[in-house]
C-alpha cells in the first residue's frame, strides 16, 4: 500500500490555509458562512472551525450522507 502520509499532511496544511483566509475575508467584510455537506461527511464544516475564533463567522453547519435522510 502506498505512503500517503506526506500527501494527507500536504492536503491539511492547504486546508487550514484557506481555512484562514477565509476568516480573514469574513471578518474583513463582516460575513457568515454555512455549509451544507454530503459526501464530504462534515470536512469542510471541521476544516473551517480548525482556526481559532470561527465563531466569529462560521453561523453552521449541516452534514447529511444518508441517501435516505436526503429524500425526507
Amino acid at each position: 500500500m502506498p505512503d500517503n502520509s506526506n500527501s494527507l499532511a500536504e492536503l491539511q496544511k492547504n486546508n487550514l490555509i484557506l481555512s484562514e483566509k477565509l476568516k480573514e475575508i469574513c471578518v474583513e467584510k463582516g460575513l457568515r458562512v454555512a455549509t451544507a455537506e454530503s459526501l464530504t461527511g462534515g470536512l469542510i464544516s471541521a476544516t473551517i472551525v480548525a482556526v481559532p475564533g470561527s465563531s466569529d463567522y462560521f453561523d453552521r453547519g449541516c452534514s447529511v450522507y444518508n441517501n435516505q435522510a436526503k429524500e425526507d
